[in-house]
């Protein structure tokens, strides 16, 4: 368990990776805190992170659970939830990131702008969700469940259901050039 880390001012309140690829497994990242990740920030990293809670973690500004910068990272077995920030409060995506989620779960997390579970910022070559579910989240602005601009990705499998925005797109906004492919999936 990584529980309690704060990073005032800088990132990564749980974890920090900058150019590293490790394996995570069966980890819990709780109640951590720093200005971008809280959970868990990544910049220039390849991780494999596998069976692992991210939990009750908050930024100033992004990624309440994680944030994703220039990276590549394969989640598989994942609870990202109860997270809180000013974008993105469980994961901002963003700058060039190409990201896999895979049987991930991402719920009751809160944004005081946009995108409650997730923000999608300017990511090529693209994002990849399978088998995700994302539910119960909430943005102060638009998009409770995803928010997203710059970005070309592949939503497979996936349930976007009961998320709030006080603004537009409860389940989805997107805005100025997204580019996704949707695929069985339920919004």
């Amino acid at each position: 368990t990584i529980t309690n880390g704060y990073e005032y001012g800088l990132n990564g309140g749980g974890i920090h990776l900058r150019g590293a690829s490790p394996l995570i497994s069966n980890v819990t990242i709780h109640s951590n805190h720093a200005h971008d990740g809280g959970g868990i920030y990544m910049l220039w990293s390849y991780p494999e992170i596998y069976n692992t809670d991210i939990t009750n973690n908050s930024a100033i500004v992004e990624g309440g659970g994680i944030t994703i910068t220039e990276s590549a990272p394969k989640f598989n077995n994942v609870n990202i939830i109860n997270n809180y920030s000013a974008y993105g409060g469980g994961i901002v995506m963003s700058t060039h990131s190409a990201p896999i989620l895979e049987n991930v779960t991402i719920a009751w997390n809160e944004s005081a702008h946009n995108g409650g579970g997730i923000c999608l910022n300017d990511n090529n070559p693209e994002f990849s969700f399978s088998n995700v579910i994302i539910h119960h989240n909430e943005a102060q602005n638009n998009g409770g469940g995803i928010w997203g601009r710059y970005s070309n990705g592949n939503i497979y499998n996936v349930v976007i259901s009961d998320n709030i925005a006080e603004n537009y797109g409860g389940g989805i906004y997107f805005q100025e050039e997204m580019n996704v492919d949707f695929l069985n999936s339920i919004v």
